[in-house]
Formats: structure tokens, C-alpha cells, sequence
């Protein structure tokens, strides 16, 4: 089975989501479900960012278990639209914010 990739170099606005549904918005309305996971340098702190992005794959994607509970949830629940784990313990709250991204 081939796979087409495209990729797209965006502004740095709207934190993670508003450049993937603003560039790529037309493709994704062909899917049911999407799947979107964010890694990212930061300047907060390396050791938590690595164990953050470890924490919310395994949450999600870490057992067929999960994926399956997911797509459980969505289906029998037509006003469900996003599903994620709660915040990283680790994670500082301000990183959960606006930050520089509010204008």
C-alpha cells in the first residue's frame, strides 16, 4: 500500500492545531477519526517534555485496549468529539496556557 505524505511549512501560530486544520483542513474532512499527537522542543524543561510525550502516547495509544475504548467512546457518543488523558502531573500548569500564542 502506498501513502502519500505531504508536508507544509507553517507559521508558528495557533499552537499545534490551527496550522494542521488551516493547511490540511480539506484532507482531514475525508476521515471519521483523526488521531493528532504533538511533540515539540521546549524551553521548560527537557526531562518533563520527553516523559510528557511518553505519558500521553501510552494513555492513548499504549495498548489495543485504549485505541479500542476510544473509538468505543466516540461511537456510542455522538456529542463526544475529543478524547485525552488528564494533564501530566509533571507538566507545569502555565505550560498548559496561551502562553505567547494569545494574540
Amino acid at each position: 500500500m502506498a501513502y502519500e505524505i505531504k508536508i507544509k511549512i507553517v507559521l508558528n501560530r495557533g499552537r499545534d492545531i490551527v496550522p494542521m486544520f488551516t493547511e490540511f483542513g480539506q484532507q482531514l474532512k475525508q476521515y471519521d477519526y483523526l488521531a493528532h499527537l504533538h511533540s515539540k522542543k521546549s524551553v521548560y524543561n527537557k526531562e518533563v517534555i520527553d516523559s510528557w510525550c511518553s505519558y500521553l502516547f501510552n494513555s492513548l495509544f499504549g495498548s489495543a485496549a485504549n485505541i479500542q475504548k476510544i473509538y468505543s467512546l466516540l461511537i456510542e457518543n455522538n456529542n463526544l468529539g475529543i478524547i485525552y488523558p488528564q494533564i501530566y502531573h509533571r507538566l507545569p500548569y502555565f505550560a498548559c496556557t496561551w502562553l505567547a500564542n494569545k494574540s
